[in-house]
């Protein structure tokens, strides 16, 4: 990594203030830049003024309304300019003007979590608009761009734009999580972590799991029982809980869930944190979609097709993995590649060369 590369400001536009998946995903980053760079994030984030941040190295910008985005962006651009950054990591949202003038002073690479075109189609149509006319401002300003997965860097809308890129796919701490032994359990335990209005991650299609295993128990982690459409006995929702909360689930677990309808936004390899995070403690995984870190496959991952009929299609196959590896723990060695020392170096050194 060169030595001209001395402070990056980590851009984004999200609630700081929830420690869900993404905000534990900045924590992770930058941890591991702090002793090769500083790094301080800045935020825009829905509602007013909370509690300290998980983020700690952090600045704030609320807004309440659509409106009120464009001033937190103008007072956001301001605190970044004066802290005089080397460089600008940018969480992909669709862009404000403000930020736009920020990526074209400061060297602004920008990193891809989705293909927004087809997420931002699923949810309200003024949002897709408005994504579609302005997202050309962020790539056409970005001097490069890192993708969570190769699909995502390869996409049309993206190559247009003819910028230097590079795939580094999601990643956690191992050293952070307990690698715990498997459960003795009479009724193998299948658990989910997500989110509600995603319906990429097929939730009824896990309900409908449930309602067929009838001899196995689902645990869903991060939405409230009354989100769960016709949910059965067997299943049971626990909420939005804090990390000691979830793993202790996680550790009475035999089997994890991970994506099982990528395909409803159009979309078929991905490298999502919870599934990063059920190897970590061990947990062999089910999901429906091609795993960037494990493009040829694994033991210990059942990858079903990514259909709109895939557990209905695979059931027997679902049933049968479950108790073929209901007493199985990944072994660490096999998922060290996962980790986010080696991907934390290759992003620092992707940045530097645009300082």
């Amino acid at each position: 990594m060169k030595n001209m590369l001395k402070k990056i400001a980590y851009v984004m536009h999200w609630n700081v203030f929830r420690n869900d998946g993404v905000v534990k995903k900045i924590q992770t980053q930058m941890k591991f830049w702090h002793p090769h760079v500083e790094a301080k994030a800045f935020a825009i984030t829905p509602g007013t003024n909370s509690t300290q941040s998980p983020i700690l190295e952090s600045e704030t910008f609320f807004y309440q309304s659509f409106t009120d985005r464009f001033g937190a962006a103008k007072k956001l651009v301001a605190a970044v300019a004066d802290w005089s950054p080397d460089a600008i990591y940018f969480r992909y949202n669709p862009p404000y003007h403000p930020l736009q003038m920020l990526f074209q002073r400061t060297p602004t690479v920008v990193e891809l979590n989705t293909d927004d075109v087809e997420e931002y189609r699923l949810g309200p149509p003024h949002r897709y608009w408005y994504n579609r006319l302005t997202r050309g401002q962020v790539y056409r300003a970005a001097a490069g761009l890192i993708s969570v997965c190769h699909e995502y860097k390869d996409l049309a809308h993206t190559q247009k734009y003819q910028k230097p890129s590079l795939v580094i796919a999601n990643a956690v701490e191992l050293s952070d999580f307990p690698q715990l032994p498997a459960p003795d359990n009479m009724r193998p335990r299948l658990v989910f972590m997500g989110a509600e209005d995603t319906p990429w991650h097929g939730l009824d299609k896990i309900v409908w799991l449930a309602q067929q295993l009838v001899e196995f128990d689902f645990d869903i982690i991060g939405m409230d029982q009354n989100a769960l459409k016709d949910a059965p006995a067997n299943l049971r929702a626990h909420g939005y809980l804090n990390r000691e909360a979830y793993i202790d689930i996680l550790a009475q677990a035999n089997i994890a869930l991970g994506t099982l309808a990528l395909h409803r936004k159009r979309g078929n390899e991905a490298s999502p944190l919870k599934v990063r995070e059920y190897l970590a403690v061990g947990l062999p995984v089910i999901n429906a979609y091609r795993d960037t870190d494990f493009m040829e496959g694994a033991d210990f991952i059942l990858e079903i097709p990514n259909t709109e009929n895939n557990v209905q299609t695979h059931l027997e196959q679902i049933r049968q993995f479950v108790h073929e590896k209901k007493y199985c723990r990944v072994a660490r060695e096999s998922i060290a590649h996962i980790d986010a020392v080696h991907k934390e170096q290759q992003r620092l050194n992707f940045i530097s060369q645009f300082v």
